[in-house]
């Protein structure tokens, strides 16, 4: 009985230790459950956001294809500018409107023999650039010029002038611009 005595004696004495050792062996072991669990959490995190980047790359890469050219939104605008320096005889303007898929417009400009010479102009997608020049006032000179020509791609369907000292006759010119090529 001494034996099993000194057992229950020793084993009252070292149930603290083995206590303390199991439950430090279990704390370790559970430190490294969560170990591994925090890396495979981090690991599947990296997948996803890899996975998430792979897929934002690729509908990146489809949606910039050239399936459709970009096209802007009509763009309406409206400018105007004249000058008039009596004092150097500089006389011209500039005018011209677009609702965004036509533009229309006219520019001046005193000529040194007196007269004003007007462009007045619609360009759009369907006719192109369309162009008619016209005169205002006597010139210092008469005379025609031809029967026009092809002038850096601008096409001069007929020009003729006639002025005389008194009237104010004059001509108009049509000018369509030729596509190159």
């Amino acid at each position: 009985m001494a034996p099993l005595l000194a057992l229950r004696q020793l084993r009252k004495q070292l149930l603290p230790t083995i206590l303390i050792i199991f439950s430090h062996m279990y704390v370790r072991m559970l430190w490294n459950l969560v170990s591994v669990a925090t890396c495979l959490v981090k690991a599947v995190q990296q997948v996803s956001v890899n996975l998430m980047m792979a897929v934002l790359v690729v509908l990146v890469v489809q949606s910039s294809g050239a399936q459709h050219p970009y096209s802007y939104p009509p763009m309406p605008y409206e400018f105007r500018y004249g000058v008039q320096d009596k004092y150097n005889g500089n006389d011209y303007g500039h005018e011209e409107q677009s609702n965004g898929d036509s533009v229309t417009g006219r520019y001046y400009v005193l000529l040194p023999d007196g007269r004003r010479q007007i462009v007045s102009y619609t360009a759009d997608h369907q006719r192109g650039y369309i162009a008619t020049i016209t005169y205002e006032n006597t010139g210092v000179h008469s005379g025609t010029h031809g029967d026009g020509g092809n002038i850096f791609g601008i096409l001069i369907h007929r020009s003729t002038y006639i002025g005389a000292s008194d009237s104010s006759l004059g001509h108009q010119t049509q000018a369509h611009l030729l596509p190159y090529g």
